[in-house]
C-alpha cells in the first residue's frame, strides 16, 4: 500500500527531528510544550517528505530492520541537538563563572530547560545567545544543517564509527574554553580589584573591608560586563560557528 510505505519510509525522517527538537535549544528541549516540539517535527517531516524520500524503507522491511532504523536516527537526531547544546552549556559556563566572580553565586534561578537551578548571570548569557541567534537567522541555519544532515545520511545510512568518540570530546573542551574566554575579562579585573583590596587591608586594618569590597566588586563588575557587550556578539558567533563544524564533524564521521 503506497500510503503504508510512505508512512514507513518518513518515520526514520520524524524520528531524527524529534531528537533534534527535543534536545536543541530554541525550537525545542524543556522550554516548551512537548506538543509543540512533535507538530514543528511533524511539519518539517512533511516538508522534507520529497527532498528526503524514506531511505528505501517500506511495509516489507522487516521489523528488526525497522526498530534498528528508528533507534539510529532517534540517536543521530539527539547527537546533532547535543552539538548545538553544548555551546549553550558553554555560555551557561561563563555565566556560572561571571557571577562566583561577583559575589552573586548563590542566586540562582529554576531553569525550566535542565529543571534545575541555574546561576543568574548563566541565564543571562544563554538568553542573549538566542536573541543573538534569532537576529542573525541562526534558526534557518539549524534547519539548513538539519537538511544537510539527510542528504550526508539518508534514513537508515547511519555507519557508526569510533572516530565519534574523540570529535564528542574535543567539542566538549572547546565549549568549556569558549565559557572560561568569555568570562575572562570579568575574572581578570576581579583579580584586580581583589588584589586591591588585600591591599587596602594590610594600609588600612581599622576598615571593615567586607562592607566596602561588595558593593566595590559589583560596580565595577558589571561596569566590565557592559564594556564588554559590543564583544559578545563575536564570541556569539565564534560559538556558533564552532557548532555547524562539531555537526559537520559527527556527519562526516558517520557517513
Amino acid at each position: 500500500m503506497p500510503f503504508v510505505d510512505k508512512f514507513i519510509g518518513l518515520a526514520p525522517v520524524f524520528v531524527r527531528l524529534l531528537g533534534f527538537f527535543g534536545i536543541a535549544p530554541i525550537f525545542g528541549g524543556k522550554r516548551l510544550p512537548a506538543t509543540f516540539t512533535v507538530l514543528l517535527a511533524l511539519t518539517l517531516t512533511a516538508a522534507l517528505a520529497p527532498v528526503v524520500g524514506g531511505g528505501g524503507l517500506s511495509a516489507e522491511t522487516g521489523t528488526s530492520a525497522l526498530v534498528t532504523c528508528i533507534i539510529g536516527e532517534a540517536l543521530l537526531g539527539l547527537l546533532l541537538g547535543f552539538m548545538v547544546q553544548l555551546v549553550f552549556s558553554g555560555f551557561g559556563l561563563a555565566g556560572q563563572i561571571t557571577g562566583l566572580q561577583l559575589g552573586f553565586g548563590i542566586v540562582t534561578l529554576f531553569d525550566p530547560g535542565s529543571e534545575s537551578q541555574d546561576s543568574a548571570f548563566g541565564q543571562f548569557y544563554q538568553l542573549a545567545a538566542v536573541l543573538f541567534l534569532l537576529l542573525t537567522d541562526g534558526h534557518y541555519m539549524l534547519i539548513g544543517a538539519l537538511v544537510r544532515s539527510f542528504r550526508a545520511i539518508p534514513p537508515g545510512g547511519i555507519h557508526w564509527s569510533e572516530a565519534l568518540g574523540p570529535i564528542l570530546v574535543t567539542y566538549s573542551a572547546k565549549a568549556i574554553v569558549l565559557g572560561v574566554v568569555i568570562a575572562a575579562p570579568v575574572m581578570a579585573v576581579m583579580f584586580l580589584v581583589n588584589l586591591g583590596h588585600g591591599v587596602l587591608s594590610r594600609l588600612f586594618p581599622q576598615m571593615n573591608i567586607f562592607i566596602v569590597s561588595m558593593p566595590v566588586t559589583i560596580i565595577v563588575g558589571f561596569i566590565v560586563i557592559i564594556s564588554c557587550l559590543p564583544l559578545m556578539g563575536e564570541m556569539f558567533g565564534k560559538g556558533f560557528s564552532m557548532s555547524w563544524e562539531g555537526i559537520d564533524a559527527v556527519l562526516r564521521a558517520l557517513e
